[in-house]
Parts: structure tokens; C-alpha cells; sequence
């Protein structure tokens, strides 16, 4: 009995277990508004404004309607035309070897040089082809300095740059720079001077030649250096002393022989060391400018000191100048050494010497106004040129020569001078 209600209880629990598990899997649909269709968003009525809220402070906002679609519309595509996986290649850019590296500048002083040792400007030309040619679309600043009208003056600058510390290479610049520009008188003035600079007498005069053609006012700015440097040597230095308007006090000869022969000694070794930096500049040796003083004045050397090239040869060529009219001054015509002097009249000769630098420095700063303002004063000449006919830089230049020449006449007659180079005899 008691096992039948054990049984009995087991299955009634195992029915009411089904029955829950039953409801639980499969809810019972309920139709909560059977009255209302779908409708689609294109039939839908336009939006109204909300009216306005009555709430204080709060502003309504407008009603919103999206014009985008809701599913974007992508384009059509022809599945059986699409190009084959394998044979498909894309359009790629391949960029362009880079162009090698060129020194236009060195180019260009190559090409310089090619047109001074050539005295052609076709080697210019050339360069100036290729730099358009390889060059499409060159740097502006190297196009404006290459344009052929303007590569004259370029070339000029570099070489007035480089002509202390390179003057062979400045003198080609400034060569190839006369060649390509012959009517700029500032490009051919810079060529006259450089190859003086480098001692070439032949480039020299042919450069102030030109000169003197397309500008004499530059011409007058060479032509004193010109004369200065390339006087030959042997070249008559005729001290014709003449009747100077001016007094001075009757003076004598205060030195004797040896005190003579000691300072042409001394001449001698600035003269030396003059010629020495001359021939260091590249000066040939054989250069019949370049002064040789006589073995007989020898009589000690002094240390050669670096300079102006230029600068010691218009010394070299003043002292050379002003030691044969203190020879002649003494009897010794031939620059030789005697045993005795025969002094001339000092006094007149140091006269006409003063007479002669004033009247050069008047011709260099006035132009000769001094000098033609009194008809009664004389005629001056120097290296059988007159003076009144120089141009104010060429006076300058002899006024230096005369200034030496008087020092030299002045310490003759000057017991106190320690010796030729004494500044104190240059003093006027």
C-alpha cells in the first residue's frame, strides 16, 4: 500500500515538471494591435514644427527629416568583363635616373682659361651650349651669371677676388674676361692692371692699348703703373738742371768717398731684395725693367721680407732712378766706383729738384693751374716728357720719382742724415 502512494507521487511530479517546461518554450503569441499596416518611410506624411513647449526657458526643436538613403546605390559591375588575374599589369611611375652632379662654376673657369690660352672665345661657347642643353631648367642665379653679357664682368670679379692669392689664375680670368666683353672699359681696365700685377709687359700694353680707345679717362689709371714698372733699366735718367724759380742757401759736399760707396752699397741690397720678391712673383730674371745694380756697389744684404709685388717694383724702379742722378752728381757717369769725386753745382741742382716735384704735384692736383697762372715760370721735363702734358695720375707717379731723386741730392749736402733712406730727406 505504501509503495502504490510512493509511485503515485513520483509520476503526479514528473507531469507537473513537463507541463512547466512546456509553457516555458513556447510562449502563446498575443496580437497587440491587429488594426495597424506597415508603412513605408516614402509615404509618410511631411514633418511638422513641434509647436512650441509651454515649458519656460526651453525652446522646442524643429523636426528633422533625413534625405539619405537608407541603403546606399553602388554602381554596376560587369562581372564578365573584369581583366584576367594573370595578365593584369598596374600603371606604375618610374622616376627618373638622377642626373649626375656637374661643377658648373668649375666648368666655367675651365672653360675661361681655355678661352685666354686660346685668345678665342669659342671655347666659352661651348660651355654656355651644354649649360642650356644639360641643364633644361638651370638655377636662376647661374643662368643670370652665365648669360652671355653679363659672363665678361663676372669673370672680371672673380679674377680682381683671386688676384692675391693666385695671380696666374686671375690672369686668365681677367684675360677670358677682355676677351668676351671688349667694350667695358671697367673689364679691360682690370685685365691691364692684373697682368701688370703678374709682369706680363706684352698683355699689359696690349690690355691699356684697348683702353685708351674705348676710355681714356680709365686709360689715365694704368698708364702710371705702366710706365713705372716696365721703364727699361737702361732707359737715359738726363738731369738737365735749369734755372729754378726759387732761391735756396748756397750748399756743398759733405760726403767723401767711402761714405759714398757705403750707400751705393746700401742701394744695392734694396735693390737686391726688391729683385728678389720680383722674381719670387714670377717676374722673368731676364725682364729688361727689372733693375741689376753693379757687383762694384755691393755691400751687405738684407733679409728678404714678403710685400706688394707691385708696390717693390715702383720702388725698385725709383731708387734705381734716383741712385744714377746721385752718381752723375758725383762724377761717376757710368755707375762705376772712383777713387775721387767731382761734385756739380748742388746748390743748383737741388734747386731744380724742388722746382721739379712742385711742379709735378701742382700738374697731379690742379691739373697745372699753379704753374699756368706765371708765364715766366719754366718748362719742366722728366724722361723727355713734359710734365704740363701728363695727366694728374701719371704727375703722381713722377712726383714720386723726384721726391727720391731730391733725397738723394739733399743727403750729399746733409751731414745729420744717417743715410740715403733717412725719412727726415723726404720731408717738403
Amino acid at each position: 500500500m505504501e509503495v502504490g502512494i510512493g509511485i503515485a507521487v513520483v509520476v503526479g511530479l514528473a507531469l507537473i515538471g513537463a507541463a512547466l517546461y512546456s509553457l516555458r518554450s513556447k510562449p502563446k503569441s498575443v496580437d497587440i494591435a491587429p488594426d495597424i499596416q506597415p508603412v513605408a518611410i516614402e509615404d509618410l506624411p511631411p514633418a511638422e514644427p513641434t509647436p512650441p513647449t509651454d515649458v519656460p526657458g526651453v525652446r522646442a526643436m524643429p523636426a528633422v527629416r533625413s534625405e539619405l538613403p537608407l541603403v546606399p546605390t553602388l554602381p554596376e559591375v560587369d562581372l564578365q568583363n573584369l581583366p584576367a588575374r594573370s595578365g593584369f599589369v598596374p600603371e606604375r611611375t618610374v622616376p627618373d635616373p638622377p642626373r649626375p652632379k656637374v661643377d658648373w662654376m668649375g666648368e666655367l673657369i675651365i672653360a675661361a682659361k681655355a678661352v685666354a690660352a686660346s685668345q678665342n672665345t669659342q671655347p666659352m661657347e661651348q660651355f654656355q651650349r651644354r649649360f642650356e642643353q644639360v641643364v633644361p631648367c638651370p638655377d636662376p642665379d647661374l643662368r643670370d651669371i652665365f648669360d652671355e653679357e653679363r659672363t665678361g664682368d663676372f669673370l672680371r670679379y672673380l679674377a680682381v677676388q683671386s688676384e692675391e692669392k693666385d695671380p696666374p689664375h686671375a690672369l686668365a680670368l681677367a684675360t677670358a674676361a677682355s676677351l668676351l666683353d671688349p667694350e667695358s672699359a671697367e673689364v679691360v681696365g682690370s685685365a691691364a692692371l692684373i697682368a701688370i700685377g703678374n709682369f706680363d709687359e706684352g698683355l699689359a700694353r696690349k690690355h691699356t692699348a684697348r683702353l685708351r680707345e674705348i676710355s681714356p679717362k680709365h686709360a689715365e689709371i694704368v698708364e702710371p703703373s705702366l710706365a713705372q714698372i716696365f721703364t727699361p733699366a737702361d732707359a737715359p735718367v738726363d738731369f738737365h738742371a735749369g734755372e729754378a724759380p726759387i732761391q735756396i742757401d748756397p750748399i756743398e759736399l759733405v760726403r767723401d768717398v767711402e761714405s759714398i760707396k757705403a750707400a751705393l752699397g746700401e742701394i744695392h741690397a734694396q735693390l737686391l731684395h726688391h729683385r728678389q720678391v720680383l722674381l719670387e712673383a714670377g717676374a722673368p730674371e731676364d725682364a729688361p725693367w727689372l733693375p741689376s745694380p753693379p757687383d762694384s756697389w755691393k755691400g751687405f744684404d738684407i733679409p728678404t721680407e714678403p710685400g706688394d709685388p707691385v708696390e717693390h717694383a715702383k720702388d725698385a724702379g725709383r731708387q734705381w732712378a734716383a741712385a744714377r742722378v746721385l752718381c752723375a752728381a758725383v762724377g761717376w757717369p757710368d755707375l762705376q766706383p772712383q777713387q775721387t769725386v767731382e761734385p756739380v753745382d748742388l746748390t743748383r741742382w737741388t734747386a731744380w729738384a724742388e722746382y721739379q716735384l712742385w711742379f709735378a704735384r701742382d700738374v697731379a692736383a690742379t691739373g697745372g693751374m699753379g704753374s699756368l697762372m706765371d708765364d715766366s715760370l719754366p718748362e719742366v721735363e722728366w724722361r723727355g716728357s713734359r710734365l704740363a702734358g701728363l695727366s694728374p695720375p701719371m704727375a703722381t707717379a713722377v712726383a714720386d720719382e723726384l721726391l727720391e731723386v731730391l733725397a738723394m741730392l739733399r743727403w750729399l749736402t746733409d751731414s745729420e742724415a744717417s743715410s740715403p733712406f733717412d725719412s727726415r730727406l723726404r720731408r717738403t
